[in-house]
């Protein structure tokens, strides 16, 4: 790829619902300024701090490791992202975190005041190796990557299946998604200590049935709900997979990469033909529209 000449969406921009082509050239500008407000800060011998995070120059991901470990996410979603600052740091990342990308609003115009910025951060062990516990290095970075390109998105449901579809094991590519917010955490977590402590009280007094089962009914709910939840999730989202090959063939993919939840859910409610998922892609804007096009195969059949 040449960086140069790539639309906005394929250099990571991807543009929201309702975005404009201003708002996509503004936001490659800010990706440029953030890279050369942090190349002069290094250069003086400063730390970058935002947030109570601190990163020195020796914590920056170059892009050269940057471009090798997006390929995964380059041949599936065609997009690169090597203009987003990452860093090796285990700060804020807990004890079983491998990373994190987050956003934040340059309030005191360092970069560009008041526009929003990304930076993602990998767990400093990777600096030296490429696997921490169960992730390489190259997973997360497509991983982060990839919520990061599509942050003007907003997506909730879909966002963690497709980070975890770039995972080379199966079990995250399926199971990864279940956990795709912090009120599904915060449910198993309670059911998990109510579970927890109805074992414990069974040890120092007289088991009952309402003890036991008081306890694992609660956790034993949530967990096979999670499951049945992340099974539609995952056939819906494959529904919309085969309803837009009819018309994208191999770039279906790329081209979920680049919708809503809410479109999503349309193109993958039941089995489609090629112009009811032509008339559902129609409707979006013209910029969308012809960022999705660019990928259809059938190039004799024009959208409206």
């Amino acid at each position: 790829m040449e960086k140069d000449t790539l639309a906005p969406d394929r250099l990571g921009v991807i543009p929201g619902v309702e975005s404009t082509s201003k708002e996509l050239i503004d936001k490659l500008a800010t990706l440029k300024k953030f890279d050369t407000y942090l190349n002069e800060l290094y250069a003086q011998g400063k730390v970058f701090e935002i947030e109570n995070l601190k990163y020195d120059s020796t914590c920056r991901i170059s892009e050269k490791e940057l471009a090798e470990c997006l390929l995964p996410a380059t041949e599936r979603y065609d997009f690169t992202l090597t203009d987003l600052p990452g860093f090796y740091s285990s700060q804020e990342l807990g004890l079983f975190l491998g990373g994190m990308a987050f956003e934040f609003s340059d309030d005191k115009g360092m970069i560009e005041k008041d526009k929003h910025f990304t930076v993602f951060q990998l767990r400093d062990a990777f600096r030296k190796k490429n696997k921490f516990l169960l992730y390489t290095r190259e997973e997360l970075i497509s991983h982060e990557a990839c919520h990061a390109a599509r942050m003007a998105l907003n997506s909730t449901r879909y966002e963690e299946l497709i980070a975890y579809r770039l995972s080379p094991s199966k079990f995250r590519q399926h199971f990864g998604s279940i956990f795709n917010s912090s009120s599904i955490m915060i449910a198993l977590t309670i059911t998990f200590f109510v579970f927890m402590a109805s074992q414990v009280a069974t040890i120092f007094q007289y088991p009952n049935l309402i003890l036991i089962w008081g306890g694992k009914i609660p956790f034993i709910f949530t967990i096979l709900y999670l499951l049945y939840k992340n099974n539609i999730t995952h056939r819906v989202f494959d529904t919309a997979k085969d309803n837009l090959s009819l018309l994208f063939g191999d770039k279906a993919e790329a081209v979920l990469f680049r919708l809503s939840d809410e479109e999503i859910d349309s193109l993958g409610i039941a089995k489609l033909s090629s112009s009811d998922v032509e008339e559902k892609l129609s409707q979006m804007s013209e910029l969308r529209r012809d960022m999705i096009f660019r990928y259809r195969t059938d190039k004799n059949v024009k959208y409206h």
